[in-house]
């Protein structure tokens, strides 16, 4: 019996059919794909789960394109179903004195889209691997037990994009390391589901059970700076990472008043795959973050009035924005994506 263990969730489901006769997957025989790939070896830390540091070299060797006959004999969670499985090969060195041992390797790892969206990696439980076809790559998107010093492994990360997504990152993060960045084929898929940076789009706010419609239109994604921030008590992992403000003009095309509060809706999609929603800073009576107000004019949008509001994000260091994503309040709630540059 083979199992599925979600990288999310951690449910775990059957493998066989039910039938109760096992059926051998990747039947069809179909090869995978290769997909074009960054392949530069990189520095990097590891930390433990003893909060220990290690130095690691990661080198991703290749990602293929796999088809969805590779998981027949799996049963997969709904929200799998009908999802793009990728099989990303990455080894990893350890340059330390110390082994590693269960490092979570696979856990550091993403695959991204151009819009920011990461695909959900999945573990193959019970000796199960992709395939048994021999023309995809082995890999059940589990973990080595370790690593000893000075040795190296490979790793194969199971992933499920979108339909119709497609992978244009690469991307090893760690609380304790820069995010390290690869481009992955085109690095420009998805374009069509991703506006421009600047394009005015229609979406909706609600205001006390009233959908109110608007229209959203970026004006800018800039890097911001700690020391603009220095008034504010932030958290030590915050402070790792590195502010951007996103300033989005909203036009109130409704019949009522709304509050200029539309940037909660606001979600800055980065390469490495991390949503950031706006940061609330506390100041009562203060003049706020000069360099991204929160609005202007800040005050009630009356109807046929527009506001520009400011929200602070946080990415970690060696992350890049990728898209800006607005949430509708649409009783089926859409999202609107922007690139975050030209």
């Amino acid at each position: 019996m083979a199992l599925l263990l979600s990288g999310c969730g951690g449910d775990t489901s059957s493998g066989d059919d039910s039938s109760g006769q096992k059926k051998e997957s990747g039947a069809s025989g179909a090869a995978a794909e290769p997909v074009t790939l960054e392949t530069e070896a990189r520095k990097a830390t590891l930390t433990d789960r003893d909060k220990k540091s290690h130095d690691i070299t990661v080198e991703p060797k290749s990602l293929q394109r796999g088809a969805a006959s590779d998981l027949e004999n799996v049963r997969l969670k709904d929200d799998l179903k009908g999802m793009q499985p990728y099989y990303l090969t990455v080894s990893f060195t350890n340059g330390g004195e110390e082994p590693l041992t269960r490092p979570g390797l696979t856990g550091k790892l993403s695959l991204v889209d151009a819009a920011g969206v990461p695909g959900k990696a999945i573990t193959l439980m019970s000796g199960f691997s992709s395939t048994q076809s021999g023309k995809t790559p082995k890999c059940s998107g589990n973990d080595p037990v370790g690593i000893t010093a000075g040795d190296t492994v490979e790793v194969c990360a199971l992933v499920m994009m979108a339909k119709g997504a497609a992978p244009a990152t690469v991307a090893y993060a760690d609380d304790n390391s820069d995010t390290l960045l690869w481009k992955a084929g085109d690095g420009k898929s998805d374009s069509d589901s991703v506006l421009p940076k600047g394009k005015s789009a229609d979406s909706a706010v609600d205001r006390s059970g009233d959908l109110i419609p608007i229209t959203a239109t970026p004006k800018s994604v800039r890097e911001g700076s700690l020391d603009d921030l220095s008034r504010f008590r932030l958290s030590d992992a915050t402070r790792k990472k590195v502010p951007y403000y996103v300033t989005i003009q909203y036009r109130n095309n409704g019949d009522q008043d709304v509050l200029p509060s539309m940037a909660k809706n606001v979600v800055l999609n980065s390469a490495g795959g991390v949503q950031s929603r706006k940061l609330t800073l506390i100041s009562i009576g203060g003049p706020g973050v000069e360099q991204c107000p929160d609005a202007v004019p800040n005050e009630m949008v009356k109807p046929g009035a527009t506001v520009t509001e400011c929200s602070i994000h946080f990415l970690p260091k060696g992350d890049r924005p990728a898209t800006v994503s607005f949430k509708s309040a649409d009783p089926e709630p859409k999202w609107t994506f922007w690139r975050a540059s030209s």
